[in-house]
């Protein structure tokens, strides 16, 4: 997701998402626009990016398509500037390691 801070300016978040981003606040916030590495930061420093692992016998997650959706969205929330007040895309859902992701649902209110 992404939002304008009135204070720190364009904002992306990484999260796991769904009922569980609710619940637990598992959610890791940076200034946009941002570099592959600091998107690949943001998930890996997430509380359950073990879920996107591959734990119990399924594949990983596709971590390379959540990283580069991530980035793109920071330049668009980067060239909207205040006119966006929130964005949300849930659920973005990775498909295996190497297959890409889907965006199901996405979310967006400008000013």
């Amino acid at each position: 997701g992404a939002k304008h801070d009135p204070a720190f300016g364009p904002m992306v978040l990484a999260g796991i998402g769904g009922v569980l981003v609710e619940a637990l606040g598992d959610v890791r916030m940076a200034p946009a626009p941002i570099a592959p590495a600091d998107a690949r930061a943001l998930f890996t420093g997430l509380e359950l990016h073990l879920l996107l692992t591959g734990l119990r016998g399924k594949p990983a997650a596709d971590l390379n398509a959540a990283v580069d959706a991530l980035v793109r969205l920071s330049w668009l929330v980067a060239d909207l500037g205040p006119r966006l007040v929130e964005l949300d895309v849930n659920p973005l859902i990775l498909r295996p390691a190497g297959l890409g992701a889907i965006a199901v649902d996405g979310r967006a209110t400008l000013a």
